[in-house]
């Protein structure tokens, strides 16, 4: 007779990630944790199988996190990049660039798309990461946090 297997003690489908996957990822990225940076003992921790803590990274779901982390972090660097990079370049003529003839120095410009680049950084950063600061271009029709806007004064008048 064929043994029933166990159901899975927090069970999970292709839209809904396990509770455990979710508590280990947060114990591998958590610097405060002592499993920190560690697969294995993360995995241990969120009360998975030994079988399953050993071999944890090369679940899909694992997979995909470590992936989005490393498109983020190639992200930040070009943002980086972008915020940090020179605008002024050198004046170049049809033979070369042109130097100025009283300093012997080569003469320079600010560039306008290298200036347009940086500035979408800067906004898109500072409206990202500014929110707290009042620089956030919110565009939805609630409050903070979701919360309802307040109701709205007409006239100044009261009945």
């Amino acid at each position: 007779m064929k043994k029933k297997p166990t159901p899975k003690p927090n069970p999970s489908n292709q839209f809904l990630l396990d509770p455990r996957a979710l508590s280990c990822w947060e114990y591998y990225i958590n610097p405060k944790s002592e499993t920190y940076g560690n697969a294995y003992r993360s995995a241990l921790k969120a009360k998975y199988a030994e079988s399953t803590a050993t071999r944890i990274t090369h679940e899909t779901w694992w997979q995909v996190k470590i992936r989005r982390m490393n498109l983020l972090a190639k992200s930040e660097k070009v943002l980086d990049e972008d915020l940090e990079m020179d605008t002024i370049v050198p004046v170049v003529g049809m033979f070369g660039p042109i130097v100025d003839k009283k300093t012997g120095k080569g003469m320079t410009k600010i560039d306008p798309d290298l200036r347009r680049i940086r500035q979408s950084a800067a906004t898109f950063v500072t409206s990202r990461l500014g929110k707290t600061e009042g620089y956030s271009t919110r565009t939805e029709l609630t409050g903070a946090d979701g919360k309802d806007l307040p109701t709205p004064i007409y006239g100044g008048k009261s009945k």
